[in-house]
């Protein structure tokens, strides 16, 4: 069981980084506010009672989770000093139990949290939403400083989407949900094929496990057909109108087939399952840039036809 402990200043994007994470992997989320607004209604915030009861709900539903090897995500607003008792227990409770924690802190710059904090989607959990509150806790609590008793991963995200925010952390604590028999490879492939696939479920592990998968049964340039009518048959799935808009890259589908070809033939003696699991923990997203410029490869000529590397 892994723990990630996203932690951070109000409004850095916590929760919104969280839910792509568990968009993407087997992570559930278990954020700050759960157990606050369960508890808020009856004993007022900050009093004894109030908090004793947030220690429980927060620290046993950790430490069954652990128990359980179900992967969570855990956000946390962690005050330095202030929080340290907390963050020790919860990293106990999950250690002693089998799992282990992965630590990530969240920053951006002051104006970017003053206009995050004002989002309309902070309402919803009663969270901090409004510049006094805000700058109140700012000054009165040291919320950007790194917890100090394991290391942490900090990524500024001021200019980052959730998305990328979350990719980065995935590919960093290697967060890919693993394949355990060749019958979950092939419900990837059956959904690729007739169009059951989700778009939220057509990430890049799966791009990577359905070509992994043409790859090993037929001939390179088969395999690319294959791969490349798919593709076309499931955006249209997905409703996407192919007159308007083409997200099709027909440089990126070259290369990563040919990646996965060449890769698959360097693992003679491993498994199907075992390459596979090898193949998305090794080849992230971005892996295509250290060949490509970005100029080049987002083009709309890369896009179109295949170009050759420029790097």
């Amino acid at each position: 069981m892994k723990l990630i402990f996203i932690y951070g200043a109000p409004a850095v994007g916590k929760l919104t980084v969280a839910n792509e994470i568990a968009k993407q992997t087997d992570f559930k989320v278990f954020h700050n506010h759960l157990s606050i607004d369960a508890i808020e209604p009856i004993f007022e915030f900050g009093t004894k009672s109030f908090w004793k009861l947030i220690d429980l709900i927060r620290v046993e539903t950790i430490a069954e989770a652990a128990r359980a090897g179900q992967n969570l995500i855990h956000t946390f607003c962690y005050a330095k000093d202030e929080d340290d008792e907390y963050v020790v227990k919860i990293t106990k409770m999950v250690e002693e139990n089998g799992g282990e924690v992965c630590y990530v802190l969240l920053v951006c710059e002051r104006g970017e949290l003053e206009k995050r904090v004002l989002a309309e989607s902070r309402k919803k959990f009663n969270k901090a939403n409004n510049l006094e509150l805000l700058n109140e806790i700012l000054e009165k609590y040291d919320v950007f400083s790194l917890a100090p008793f394991r290391e942490s991963l900090r990524i500024d995200n001021t200019n980052l989407s959730a998305g990328e925010t979350a990719r980065k952390i995935i590919e960093h604590y290697k967060l890919y949900e693993r394949h355990k028999t060749n019958e979950d490879i092939l419900a990837i492939v059956r959904g690729f094929e007739d169009g059951t696939i989700s778009r939220a479920e057509w990430r890049h592990a799966e791009h990577l496990t359905v070509a992994l998968y043409y790859v090993s049964h037929h001939d390179l340039e088969t395999a690319l057909t294959k791969m490349r009518d798919g593709i076309f048959n499931l955006l249209k799935s997905f409703g996407v109108d192919l007159a308007k808009e083409m997200p099709y890259h027909e440089t990126l589908t070259v290369f990563w087939l040919q990646t996965v070809f060449d890769y698959k033939n360097s693992k003679n003696g491993a498994s199907f399952v075992e390459i596979c699991n090898e193949l998305v923990e090794r080849f992230n997203k971005d892996y295509p840039l250290k060949f490509y410029s970005r100029e080049l490869l987002f083009s709309d000529a890369a896009r179109k036809n295949f170009v050759k590397a420029d790097l």
